[in-house]
């Protein structure tokens, strides 16, 4: 599918505004304690489960250079910043790429979807070049100040890094902005008590 095809495939998902996936809890799971991303040590802020009913779909883990426990905190932060997920069962690609797309639509503003949709379409059209992602198999995203953000799949790279910092944050609000897709997945993220997030979070 052409970046074009798949822009206008973006904004009628935008404009829906659809839900991604049902809310979960958090739990532990088992992530290296630390990471070594362009010449930087990033240590594990947090790791938690996502859930769609009472199924795994993926457990999670927040690499940064120094612990944080707000999205503000993240953003500010310098350095390499990772989001490491790995599947807890088979996933299509595609269907990825579709969460992708109407989870950064809820959890941000419309301008700011507005301007990145280039970047999410590249994206898009890197995980419908696969066909799926399996079991134990591992996805995420990645920044570094000066190159941008860049999908990896099993540790990799895939594509060409989309340069636009604001990209990085409109993605990783989807799990710890305001409006994330799951309050007690974004407390496991950030480290934080579970009743914190749901208190403070928007359902």
């Amino acid at each position: 599918m052409r970046i074009d095809a798949i822009t206008k495939w973006l904004v009628m998902l935008f404009l829906t505004h659809a839900c991604v996936l049902s809310p979960s809890i958090a739990a532990p799971s088992d992530f290296p304690s630390t990471l070594d991303v362009a010449g930087r040590r990033l240590g594990l802020n947090g790791v938690g489960v996502r859930y769609k009913a009472i199924f795994k779909v993926y457990e999670a883990g927040l690499y940064v250079t120094s612990p944080v426990h707000s999205m503000d905190e993240f953003v500010a932060l310098d350095g390499p910043k990772r989001l490491h997920l790995v599947a807890s069962r088979d996933i299509n690609a595609s269907e990825l790429g579709r969460m992708l797309v109407r989870g950064v639509a809820d959890a941000n503003p419309r301008d700011q979807v507005t301007r990145q949709l280039v970047g999410i379409a590249q994206v898009g059209e890197l995980f419908a070049s696969r066909q799926d992602i399996r079991r134990g198999e591992s996805f995420g995203f990645e920044y570094v100040p000066g190159d941008g953000t860049r999908l990896l799949i099993n540790g990799k790279a895939i594509g060409k890094a989309v340069q636009d910092a604001e990209f990085f944050t409109v993605v990783m609000r989807i799990w710890l902005g305001p409006l994330a897709l799951d309050p007690r997945l974004k407390a496991a993220l950030l480290g934080l008590p579970e009743v914190v997030a749901s208190a403070t979070t928007p359902q």
